[in-house]
């Protein structure tokens, strides 16, 4: 039945009224938008291109700030609006919505492989695993697909991603007391420096590339964190000095949230130092010890022209000793110390430069002093909780009166949902997770990636057995 050039006043559950909306040329099947009595019965099921034009129809007849309260909307509606859409094969409309409402804090780990080591790991962050078959690698393509998608249905939509993440975490701040920006990230169990994917081509994309692309579908900041490298791994000394150089211009600047410089003592080098001096190796502690500070001097000293951007930071991990003296090798005061030999040996390389006639950031004894000064002021120290395992998963945020859902045999859908500090979490295969810091969720979305029937590295914390259906909201 084709009802042509009529006017209809619907209304929203939250008794907003939508005025004089025309419709024209629409087909209406047995299906109510939103709370409005009105509907057109049809002798035919909706193909995927009329499902497509009818929900088109209907985001025609909203404002772009109403759509974004599609929560308050009857979405099944909107079903076919992903026609076309690649990455969105197989999903319904509700799996695609929670995707999109989900991206304030959203992790798209293109690369899950780690060579810190650090036994203070909460996603225990390690190398590559050899004699499998899991990948631990994003296909470009993949990633191509998910931000042009990301990018094209927001259009169709009308949707703000960055909007809408932003609404919910100013949510979260009222009820909770803190405040955090929508942030994206590009890993999850790896290092920053080993961020790059690989096109059918051959050519290579890093960081700032696919940081670009991520922001252009979301509109949401990115976060660079590196625990630093090694000076004579030229192939990463010239990727980060591309990506210090690109974020140097303030032009770029908009696409980034932080560039940060992860230091901390029980990282995987400093560990095996810690080993060395425990057993009375005074020569071999101090070598391992020398190895970690030179990686970090590097990183600051690569970093050097972001020390006046308001998004580089230094990032000093203590731990709290005076609850368990097994963690006095990770404590402020070995902090503390640890940053004082650092600075000397950074202000030493800008002196250096003076002295040897290379003026790349110093020209002479008083720039050198401000440079390595500045750096100091880039400092911030987290004092991290650690768990009485000293050996297994020992770093960890979750505080005392933590409430685990895996403790909740009759949790809901929103039991996991209204956890703070919930993060959307990307595998390289499309599989979807929620993750707070304290526990991962599996969802029931696996986006149509290349590589979506492949194993990945296990994932930590290890994902609760049951399955968070974000199509019917349920969780078993």
């Amino acid at each position: 039945m084709f009802i042509k050039n009529i006017s209809i006043p619907f209304t929203y559950k939250n008794n907003s009224n939508i005025s004089d909306s025309n419709i024209n040329n629409r087909i209406f099947y047995d299906k109510k938008l939103a709370t409005d009595t009105v509907s057109f019965k049809g002798n035919k099921e909706l193909s995927d291109v009329e499902k497509y034009e009818r929900a088109i129809d209907i985001v025609d007849c909203f404002s772009k700030k109403q759509i974004q309260n599609m929560d308050d909307f009857d979405q099944k509606h909107l079903e076919g609006i992903q026609y076309g859409l690649k990455t969105f094969e197989d999903l319904s409309f509700p799996q695609i919505y929670f995707l999109l409402s989900n991206m304030g804090e959203i992790s798209v780990p293109v690369v899950r492989d780690c060579s810190g080591m650090c036994p203070a790991c909460n996603v225990n962050g390690r190398p590559k695993e050899r004699n499998t078959d899991a990948i631990s690698r994003m296909d470009f393509e993949d990633f191509k697909n998910f931000t042009d998608d990301i990018k094209e249905i927001s259009r169709r939509l009308n949707f703000d991603c960055a909007a809408k993440s932003l609404e919910k975490l100013i949510n979260d701040t009222k009820e909770y007391g803190y405040y955090t920006m929508p942030s994206s990230a590009l890993f999850y169990d790896s290092d920053g420096k080993d961020i790059w994917l690989k096109d059918e081509n051959g050519k290579i994309h890093e960081f700032p590339e696919l940081n670009k692309m991520l922001y252009e579908a979301t509109g949401i900041k990115g976060i660079f964190d590196t625990a630093g490298w090694a000076p004579r791994n030229t192939i990463v000394q010239t990727r980060m000095e591309k990506l210090v150089n690109y974020y140097s211009k303030p032009e770029n600047q908009k696409e980034i949230d932080q560039i940060n410089i992860s230091l901390n003592p029980y990282h995987g080098i400093m560990e095996k130092a810690n080993e060395y001096k425990n057993k009375g190796d005074i020569t071999s502690y101090t070598r391992m010890k020398k190895t970690y500070i030179n990686n970090i001097v590097n990183a600051m000293y690569t970093c050097t022209p972001l020390v006046d951007s308001d998004c580089y930071q230094i990032l000093i991990k203590a731990a709290d000793s005076t609850q368990d003296n097994r963690f006095k090798d990770y404590d402020q005061d070995v902090c503390i110390n640890l940053l004082k030999e650092i600075i000397k040996t950074l202000f030493d390389r800008y002196l250096q430069d003076v002295q040897e006639g290379n003026y790349k950031y110093a020209k002479n004894f008083e720039e050198a002093q401000m440079l390595a000064s500045k750096q100091v002021a880039k400092c911030s120290t987290l004092l991290i909780n650690l768990t009485p395992s000293a050996k297994n998963n020992i770093f960890s945020t979750i505080k005392d009166n933590y409430s685990y859902v895996k403790n909740k045999p009759k949790a809901s859908f929103n039991d996991v949902m209204q956890t703070k500090l919930n993060n959307l979490l990307v595998d390289v295969n499309g599989e979807v997770y929620i993750n707070n810091d304290h526990e991962l969720f599996k969802t029931d979305i696996c986006l149509n990636f290349k590589n979506k029937n492949k194993k990945t590295k296990q994932l930590y914390p290890l994902p609760n057995k049951r399955i968070l259906n974000t199509k019917d909201k349920t969780f078993n």
